[in-house]
């Protein structure tokens, strides 16, 4: 009687997965609340397969929707020209790029190159004076005006920057090199950067090296401290140039802003937020400098239709009472993406330039392995493999029967429970016959 029971049970069970994966695929068994409490293995005594969801859900997010990576993106372009009236309009527009605009570019960009760095490079060994002060700030003016005609650069200004005062910082979201130019094209600015090797270092330490810019290296720790002198120091005397910093600390593709290093705001001064936005109807501006090399990024610039830029000089904010370094950084990354239209997200951008360590995926796994085998452990299978050993076999609790609801194991959301077990101590035969009449394991 009690195999009977026990049959007819089982094969209710079957029958009712059957029908919930052919009329419903996509159902969930527990709600949003319920599939919480079952990540919490070692409460539960119960394991799903919609337990394993929180972990496939994970692998599924990294393939289809990376939140790190789409960040160092560059924009997508779509094929336009499939038909013959605009493959006609495309040649024409290659031809008008690349023979005239692009070499009339080339030919500022080297001449303006040339001259300027022998002009900062001489200026250099002359006195300091109020003088030469003047006139190296002028320069870096026309420089970057040079910069902006060679790359075709069109730049509204919104707004401007309050009277140059003690104690004040300016800060900027980061696309391209090319930040510095556009905002020094229309103030001097001194820069607080990482230094670079090459033409970009040549420029750090040679062309723009008159405005007392800051550099640091990125991979020696031990020079924060005094590198958040230097900045102090600066910004006290009002005669030096305005100092510029962007706390992103990388190039972000101008769609998302990534988080603020609070280094800037734990100095305790004021800061003026400055809001960039890159329009890509003609070209993209970020610079993913892990790809292109900088000569090569510059030549893709020369040769786009042009760049248009939206610049916005936000009001100075300083820091709250109730609020410290990280939450000031964070309000003011807020005033920037609201202005500028961007996606605001908090990944460190440091992420990009270093590889995921070896002994962070293993531990990745074997926190998802002792979770799992926690709970086949304490599910129903193990409880239902150590009652046959003792001739009793226990139905655990699950979803027993399909009416419009599902039951779970405590009762919460179930109609009924099922409680059927064999009679105590009753030895059950768990083989049947097959047709050549050996026995044969019976399936559950």
């Amino acid at each position: 009687m009690a195999i009977n029971t026990t049959e007819s049970v089982v094969k209710k069970e079957v029958e009712n997965e059957v029908l919930i994966q052919k009329h419903f695929p996509a159902v969930v068994y527990l709600d949003q609340e319920k599939l919480q409490e079952t990540m919490h293995f070692q409460t539960k005594q119960e394991f799903f397969f919609v337990n394993s969801f929180h972990f496939m859900r994970q692998g599924f997010q990294m393939i289809v929707d990376d939140n790190f990576n789409k960040c160092f993106e560059p924009k997508r372009v779509k094929p336009w020209n499939w038909n013959l009236f605009l493959f006609t309009l495309w040649i024409i527009g290659f031809f008008l790029r690349y023979l005239i605009i692009f070499p009339f570019r080339f030919i500022i960009f080297v001449s303006m190159l040339a001259f300027f760095s022998i002009t900062f490079v001489s200026s250099s060994f002359l006195p300091k004076t109020k003088t030469k002060v003047a006139i190296e700030r002028w320069l870096l003016l026309r420089f970057g005006d040079a910069w902006l005609t060679s790359l075709g650069c069109v730049v509204r200004y919104h707004g401007k920057l309050p009277p140059h005062k003690p104690n004040m910082i300016y800060v900027c979201n980061h696309t391209t090199l090319f930040d510095y130019m556009i905002l020094s094209s229309r103030y001097p600015f001194g820069l607080v950067g990482q230094i670079h090797p090459g033409w970009i270092g040549f420029l750090q330490k040679r062309v723009i090296a008159f405005v007392d810019n800051i550099w640091f290296d990125r991979s020696m720790r031990s020079e924060k401290a005094f590198v958040n002198q230097k900045i102090k120091d600066h910004i006290a005397d009002p005669s030096n140039a305005r100092l510029l910093m962007f706390p992103e600390g990388t190039c972000v593709n101008n769609k998302y802003c990534i988080m603020f290093k609070k280094g800037a705001f734990e100095i305790g001064a004021t800061v003026v937020p400055i809001a960039i936005k890159y329009h890509k109807i003609f070209c993209d501006p970020f610079w993913n400098s892990r790809k292109v090399s900088f000569f090569r990024y510059c030549l893709n610039l020369m040769s786009s239709w042009m760049m248009i830029v939206d610049v916005w000089f936000l009001e100075p904010t300083q820091l709250q009472n109730d609020e410290n370094a990280e939450q000031h950084a964070n309000r003011v990354k807020h005033m920037i993406c609201d202005r500028a239209h961007l996606i605001p997200t908090n990944w460190d951008g440091y992420m990009k330039h270093f590889q995921l360590s070896q002994r962070f995926v293993e531990e990745q796994q074997n926190r998802f392995c002792e979770e799992m085998v926690s709970a086949f452990n304490q599910g129903p299978m193990n409880r239902r493999i150590n009652s046959e050993e003792d001739n009793n076999i226990n139905r655990s609790e699950s979803i027993t029967e399909f009416d419009g609801e599902f039951e779970g194991d405590d009762g919460t959301d179930a109609t009924d429970q099922t409680d059927e077990q064999t009679e105590g101590g009753e030895q059950t035969d768990t083989t049947e016959e097959s047709e050549d009449g050996s026995p044969k394991q019976k399936k559950d």
